[in-house]
């Protein structure tokens, strides 16, 4: 339980990563695309 528990919240920690680095991605996107 204890080894499943922790590949759980290995899980979750990356895959908000991944949200933070898409949403990161887009808003960067947005601000290159207003300046310009």
């Amino acid at each position: 339980m204890k080894k499943k528990s922790k590949m759980d919240r290995m899980t979750k920690a990356f895959a908000i990563i991944i949200i933070v680095v898409i949403l990161a991605s887009i808003v960067g996107n947005l601000i290159l695309s207003m300046t310009y």
